[in-house]
């Protein structure tokens, strides 16, 4: 199975942001590295008028964009998928950056930025993470704290653990 962390963290918290600067570091290494992106909403992937959403539209419950370089499913679903059932997507990588799926049951970095929150640190009240991105000191955790642009630390971390 392949080796994959949530990067988890309230609403604003830069983990979008943090995942562009970490995922050119992680390639930069050599490694092929996937990405999960959990949407509380419905995202539309395809819009009226392209092909995709017609056939969708006229009953299709899944369609497959082709090209010679790309591969998308869009799939109608009855519910939720499970973590398990989309990181068994993945297959050409070394490791999936998961953003979001706090209760997902994967290990974690916590992304916290007290600048752009008044709660408190996700961590305070659930599982342990593996390692803390903050923008401020959290002197007495038992786990790792980098700064926010600390990516190559994060880097680091990861290759010791999960590659």
């Amino acid at each position: 199975m392949i080796p994959a962390i949530a990067f988890v963290g309230r609403s604003g918290s830069g983990k979008t942001t943090f995942l562009e600067e970490l995922i050119p570091v992680l390639t930069g290494r050599g490694y092929r590295v996937g990405a999960v992106k959990h949407a509380h909403h419905l995202v539309e992937i395809d819009r009226p008028g392209k092909d995709s959403f017609r056939l969708r539209e006229a009953g299709a419950s899944e369609v497959v964009l082709s090209t010679d370089r790309q591969l998308a499913v869009i799939r109608q679903m009855a519910a939720r998928v499970s973590l398990e059932t989309v990181l068994g997507y993945f297959r050409a990588v070394d490791l999936i950056l998961v953003e979001g799926f706090k209760e997902g049951g994967l290990p974690s970095i916590e992304i916290y930025r007290a600048s752009a929150t008044t709660e408190e640190p996700l961590f305070l009240q659930g599982p342990r993470p593996l390692a803390l991105v903050s923008d401020c000191p959290f002197p007495h955790v038992d786990f790792p704290v980098f700064a926010l642009d600390d990516v190559a630390g994060v880097a680091d971390l990861l290759e010791r653990k999960m590659l």
